[in-house]
């Protein structure tokens, strides 16, 4: 499992003082530097164009890392929004590779783009199971492999073509779902309890109509092997 660190500095060779950029790994270059060599210089164009090589590299080297888990935690998660050239540069090639590469390990093992991930917001996969959740979300998309990768995107406001999908689209999806009431039909009574509890917890001003929809059109009533909805009951 990958381990990001803290404010690695840049090497050249020998560690320098600059940490500026934040970096979760450690990045050794050639970079030109000061007399002391304890930074470097910014507005250089052989350092600017390290920076940007940098930024393209490290999408093929996390997606190099992708069956070790947790690689992705090693990403900016913040876009940058300052002055300083080095960093500018850094991020404008990180979002051209972010957006063009396939980097990030999806449930069948494969490597896809970011605009090809979904990100479960709501808490829902983990008691219907993630494949099924996406079938029911939007099965042209998968989610991550690992958990710890799906964290890491949830935090990750600069992947930006990643589909978050949240408590009310879940609500939207799930009601009347084929698909949903047979899970419903046929899961553990365990893990329907779960889902019910689901519901409690995100039962709020906001929710409290679309939770309602989804009960009404949901089998919760068991007679023998016959599910039935409450207008099914009444009727």
């Amino acid at each position: 499992v990958i381990s990001p660190i803290k404010d690695g500095v840049l090497f050249t060779y020998l560690p320098t003082k600059v940490d500026d950029f934040h970096f979760k790994f450690l990045v050794n270059a050639d970079f030109l530097t000061t007399a002391s060599r304890e930074s470097i210089h910014f507005k250089n164009v052989w350092n600017r164009n390290k920076k940007k090589k940098i930024g393209e590299i490290l999408i093929d080297w996390i997606a190099s890392l992708a069956d070790y888990g947790n690689s992705l935690s090693i990403l900016p998660f913040i876009p940058y929004e300052g002055d300083n050239k080095l960093a500018t540069d850094f991020y404008h090639s990180l979002n051209e590779s972010i957006e063009s590469k396939a980097f990030i390990k999806n449930l069948d093992g494969q490597l896809v783009t970011q605009s090809q991930i979904l990100i479960d917001d709501s808490g829902l996969s983990n008691i219907i199971g993630r494949e099924l959740f996406c079938l029911i979300v939007d099965s042209s998309k998968s989610m991550p492999y690992y958990d710890n990768d799906a964290e890491s995107l949830l935090d990750c406001d600069i992947c930006a073509d990643i589909t978050k999908v949240s408590i009310g689209t879940v609500l939207s999806n799930i009601e009347d779902n084929t698909e949903f009431k047979k899970w419903f039909k046929e899961c553990e009574e365990e893990e329907r309890l779960s889902f019910f509890d689901w519901l409690l917890k995100h039962d709020n001003n906001r929710n409290h109509e679309a939770i309602g929809a989804v009960i009404d059109k949901l089998p919760i009533y068991q007679f023998g092997n016959d599910f039935l909805t409450i207008n099914e009951v009444e009727a």
